[in-house]
C-alpha cells in the first residue's frame, strides 16, 4: 500500500510541474522553433505556439506532450489559418516513439507549390506505435510517396476532432492512410 501511495504521489508531481514553453519566430518568446521547445520538454509539458509560418519537421522524441497554437487559448479561426508548419517537401510531424501528443490549432502543409522533387514516404503527420489527438486543425497541400496527409500505422491511435484533411496526394497509399 505504501509503495501505491509513494508511486501516486510522484506521478501526481510530475503533473504539478509541467511546463508552458512558448514559441515565436520573432525571438519575443523563449523559442523560435517548435522542435527547440519539444527537445527542452518533460513529460506533460505544453508547448504554445504563436502565429507564423514554421518551416521544420517536429519529431516528439517520446514524450509525452501538448502542442497548441493560440486558438487553444482564443478560439480564433486566424490562429488555425496563421500557425502553419510546412515541412518543406517532408513530414510536418513525426510521432513515432511510443509518446501520446496532443495537437490544438494549426495548418499543416508541405508542398504548396505542387513539386514533384519529395522523396518522404509521407508528408503532414506520421504516426507509429503512439497516440494522436488532433483537434482544430487543417492538413492541406502535402505531398508524399505513401500517404500525403496523415498515415497512422498498426498500434497506433488517432482521435480528430474538427480536422481539414484535403488536397493531399500520393503515390501509394493516398491522401491518408490508417
Amino acid at each position: 500500500m505504501k509503495a501505491y501511495i509513494v508511486l501516486v504521489l510522484l506521478i501526481l508531481s510530475g503533473y504539478l510541474y509541467s511546463t508552458t514553453r512558448t514559441v515565436a519566430l520573432d525571438g519575443s518568446q523563449q523559442y523560435t522553433t517548435i522542435q527547440a521547445a519539444v527537445n527542452a520538454s518533460g513529460h506533460g509539458d505544453t508547448i504554445l505556439v504563436y502565429p507564423g509560418r514554421y518551416i521544420e519537421n517536429v519529431i516528439t522524441n517520446g514524450i509525452n506532450i501538448t502542442i497548441a497554437s493560440l486558438y487553444s487559448i482564443d478560439p480564433l479561426q486566424q490562429y488555425i489559418e496563421n500557425t502553419i508548419i510546412d515541412g518543406n517537401l517532408e513530414s510536418c510531424i513525426k510521432i513515432t516513439s511510443g509518446e501520446t501528443i496532443t495537437i490544438n490549432g494549426f495548418t499543416f502543409v508541405n508542398n504548396e507549390m505542387g513539386l514533384n522533387t519529395y522523396s518522404n514516404r509521407t508528408g503532414g503527420i506520421l504516426v507509429r506505435y503512439s497516440s494522436l489527438s488532433l483537434f482544430n486543425s487543417v492538413i492541406r497541400n502535402c505531398t508524399a510517396i505513401d500517404a500525403g496527409g496523415l498515415a497512422a500505422s498498426t498500434g497506433s491511435s488517432v482521435f480528430l476532432s474538427n480536422v481539414d484533411i484535403y488536397d493531399n496526394k500520393a503515390d501509394g497509399g493516398g491522401g491518408s492512410s490508417f
